[in-house]
């Protein structure tokens, strides 16, 4: 098993890191999921309807929540501004 994949460590914590924007044309929020051993992975999601920064940074934790569901990551610690 590659020691960077999330099976190889899925009992230690995994850090997401999430920020949004949004302004009159356009919202969305970016994700990078580090791994215990600092590897670093991201992800962009971009709205297609209109909602708040804070909206945007929500929506982007429930959706790391299922990017760590599908990747068997059993423990995250969020850090958001």
């Amino acid at each position: 098993m590659d020691e960077h994949s999330p099976e190889a460590s899925q009992s230690e914590i995994w850090v997401p890191y999430v920020d949004g924007a949004s302004n009159d044309l356009v919202a969305g929020a970016g994700l990078v999921l580090e791994s215990p051993r600092g590897v670093l992975t991201n992800f962009v999601l971009k709205f297609v309807y209109k909602v708040t920064n804070n909206e945007a940074e929500y929506r982007e934790i429930i959706a790391e929540r299922g990017v760590a569901r599908a990747t068997k990551v059993r423990k995250l610690k969020v850090k958001s501004d």
